[in-house]
């Protein structure tokens, strides 16, 4: 949870209320995020990609390769979308995107 936690505060900037190895959150707003471990594995693969919209993709690559942190390279869609996808310490995938 540690690390988690620290990639958190580093990449977002973001401020944890709570710190525990099981529970730990952080507000967005109005919003309340919570990062707890897996209790038991899911079967299959894939699963949830969460997304945020950035103004710009260029900046959060800057952001991801001063954190050393691996990403995918930027998709670039017809409309002129920009996505780059990167996973946090645990493997929770997450994509920036700059709509176009």
């Amino acid at each position: 949870m540690d690390v988690s936690v620290a990639f958190y505060e580093s990449l977002f900037g973001v401020s944890f209320t709570s710190k525990s190895p099981h529970w730990s959150q952080f507000a967005v707003g109005d919003l309340t995020i919570g990062l707890h471990p897996r209790y038991s594995p899911h079967p299959g693969t894939g699963g949830w990609v969460l997304g945020i919209a950035v103004e710009s993709v260029t900046e959060w690559i800057t952001k991801l390769e001063a954190a050393r942190i691996d990403r995918s390279d930027i998709d670039r869609l017809p409309d002129g979308t920009q996505m780059v996808s990167f996973a946090d310490p645990d493997g929770n995938r997450w994509q920036v995107i700059q709509p176009g």
